[in-house]
């Protein structure tokens, strides 16, 4: 963050789309601040096709969570894209993430499932679930970033999401 009289951050949160697996960002406006830290990662990912089957991996370092210092966290998982056949397309994937600063059960892991339907070019619908299994000092959620209310569950306790859709491309 910069010391402004009103600014413009973002934050990565640890929230996961169900669908593609990519950890959504927030934009948030706030008044001046007295610390410059910000959060800031890499991410590895790859993907391999095989005929009608895509499998992808991902690693993810992220370094000062939320701006708090020495905050960090790694996450890896992979996934499978299965093209049933000209317009459906199983989805499928598992990511785990430790705590930040390797806290005591502060992990968590996520399992995520998704059909699509292509309806035209530029036109597809889907259905996807997850579940967010939470370590007994993690509450991290397995909803928000457009698949509805964020849902923050207390320590320890694991959250199942739903969301059907249209993704339109123009």
């Amino acid at each position: 963050l910069t010391g402004t009289a009103a600014s413009t951050y973002y934050t990565v949160s640890d929230d996961l789309d169900p669908v593609t697996g990519d950890l959504l960002v927030t934009p948030h406006s706030t008044a001046a601040t007295a610390t410059d830290k910000s959060e800031s990662g890499v991410r590895f990912s790859a993907s391999y096709k095989v005929q009608m089957i895509t499998l992808v991996g991902l690693y993810e370092m992220l370094y000062d969570v939320g701006g708090v210092d020495g905050a960090d966290r790694d996450t890896y998982g992979g996934g499978l894209v299965v093209d049933l056949c000209a317009n459906y397309t199983l989805r499928g994937e598992y990511l785990r993430t430790g705590g930040t600063d390797n806290a005591d059960d502060a992990d968590a892991a996520m399992y995520a499932a998704g059909l699509d339907r292509k309806l035209s070019d530029s036109t597809t619908i889907y259905v996807a679930c997850a579940t967010m299994d939470n370590g007994d000092a993690s509450k991290l959620s397995s909803t928000g970033g457009g698949h509805g209310e964020k849902v923050t569950p207390a320590n320890g306790d694991s959250v199942q999401s739903g969301s059907v859709g249209v993704i339109y491309k123009f």
